[in-house]
């Protein structure tokens, strides 16, 4: 007998004036649902299969879960598995709604061709009937491997209102899968803000901005900033008298891409100052802790979490620290080897 009784298919598919009515709750607010959108039509192909293995299926639109929340109404939280239907992002938001919890994640790419989805087992192609029926009765027989993801959990005293999409679980339950960005809205601008990390003291940096990141976060945006084109190596290897030949430089590409990445359970908070202005109070632009303090001291900040970004006070003060483990978001691994290596 399934030891999951309850799952929630998640969906990328927008609220719109269609054909069937959602209600939450007690609420006499509805919602318009698309039911034409292929996010809800792959969601309810698998409905189809789920249902053979476990008790309650369900699919909601994400956007129709984010709603129930400004009403107070978790409605992911009665489910014991979540199936994110979509890319990465999907994941992210379904991720946003969840805090100390032992539910179960398993991600479908809804568009293998388009995402490489790192955080998603599954993808919607050929083949994906069948590794979808060897999951589920996997699940089901309880055989599975589960990768507890490390979160950060962010403390700012603006996030209070609950209607916003980054307090939606209450003041000071914000956290994050992959990553938090400080940054200025004036893109060509540089940020001035006090960084310390539990182990250092106070120091001010200047640059384009800031990115906290935990090992799921180290495979986005922090490698974009990370790493180092072929063409750049190969500039640095004729500087130096070096022969560039293409195994050395796919040899030294793939060693820094490695150094990158860490894993995604692995209790580390890493950091990148973007284009940091190197000065003589500050010179290192990136490394490790697990808490870090910042003070805003320049204009227009915003903050980024898992692509949720939020405008902020000139003078904001916040905290980033690796969370509790019972925080970790627990997601079903399918794969043998490591996808992150």
């Amino acid at each position: 007998m399934s030891y999951i009784s309850k799952v929630a298919v998640v969906t990328k598919a927008p609220l719109a004036k269609s054909m069937i009515k959602m209600t939450i709750n007690e609420s006499d607010r509805a919602f318009f649902i698309n039911m034409k959108h292929k996010g809800l039509e792959i969601g309810h192909h698998i409905q189809s299969i789920a249902r053979k293995y476990f008790g309650k299926v369900d699919v909601f639109p994400i956007d129709f879960v984010y709603e129930a929340m400004r009403h107070r109404t978790n409605i992911l939280e009665e489910y014991e598995l979540i199936i994110p239907v979509g890319g990465d992002g999907t994941f992210l938001s379904c991720a946003q709604l969840i805090a100390n919890s032992d539910q179960l994640f398993l991600g479908v790419n809804s568009r293998p061709e388009h995402s490489v989805g790192y955080l998603l087992e599954l993808r919607y192609d050929s083949e994906f009937d069948e590794h979808c029926r060897q999951s589920f009765a996997s699940v089901n027989d309880g055989n599975i491997s589960v990768l507890r993801r490390k979160r950060l959990k962010l403390n700012i005293e603006e996030f209070r209102d609950q209607t916003d999409t980054l307090c939606m679980l209450g003041p000071n339950n914000c956290f994050a899968l992959n990553d938090v960005f400080l940054g200025s809205i004036d893109l060509y601008s540089n940020l001035s803000y006090r960084f310390r990390t539990r182990e250092s003291s106070p120091e001010t940096v200047e640059s384009t901005g800031c990115i906290m990141y935990t090992g799921s976060g180290s495979t986005a945006r922090a490698y974009s900033m990370s790493k180092v084109s072929e063409s750049a190596i190969y500039t640095i290897l004729e500087s130096l008298n070096i022969e560039p030949n293409p195994f050395l430089l796919a040899k030294i590409h793939q060693a820094i891409k490695g150094a990158c990445y860490f894993k995604p359970d692995s209790n580390k908070l890493a950091f990148i100052h973007r284009e940091m202005v190197v000065n003589s109070e500050h010179n290192c632009d990136r490394g490790y802790s697990d808490r870090i303090e910042l003070k805003v001291e320049s204009r227009s900040p915003f903050i980024a979490v898992d692509g949720f970004s939020k405008n902020l006070p000139q003078d904001a003060s916040m905290t980033i620290e690796l969370a509790d483990e019972i925080y970790d978001l627990h997601c079903i691994s399918l794969s043998k080897k490591s996808k992150f290596y």
